[in-house]
């Protein structure tokens, strides 16, 4: 069977448009603007709380309002994990390697906010 590269180009196309709309891809407008506050309770050393805000129907900010995680370990996934969720518009990131249990936390406290502020 001889496949073209038109084919195949168009099958990679629908194929990565499908995966951005199942996955989230970059949300515009699909939240309300305000400022969310959600929590986990499964940080490392408790409760995580995190504060999103959202200009224009997008993720503007993503902060950490309450944790315990482990400094210098935690703190820095959290940092990498709110520049994460701000590109793609979503909480559906990569935990960070050797801080999971904390990334699982932030994210679950950010997805708690996001669906506060879904329209």
């Amino acid at each position: 069977m001889k496949v073209s590269m038109k084919s195949i180009c168009l099958g990679l196309l629908l194929t990565s448009g499908l995966a951005l709309a199942c996955h989230g891809g970059t949300k515009t407008g699909l939240y309300k603007d305000g400022i969310y506050e959600g929590t986990s309770a499964s940080g490392m050393h408790g409760e995580v709380k995190v504060a999103v805000a959202v200009a224009k129907g997008r993720i503007t900010e993503v902060k950490i309002s309450s944790q315990n995680e482990t400094q210098g370990i935690g703190t820095i996934a959290i940092e990498k994990l709110s520049s994460e969720i701000l590109e793609k518009q979503s909480t559906q990131v990569e935990a960070v390697s050797g801080a999971s249990v904390t990334s699982k936390a932030f994210l679950e406290a950010a997805t708690d906010a996001l669906a506060k502020a879904a329209k």
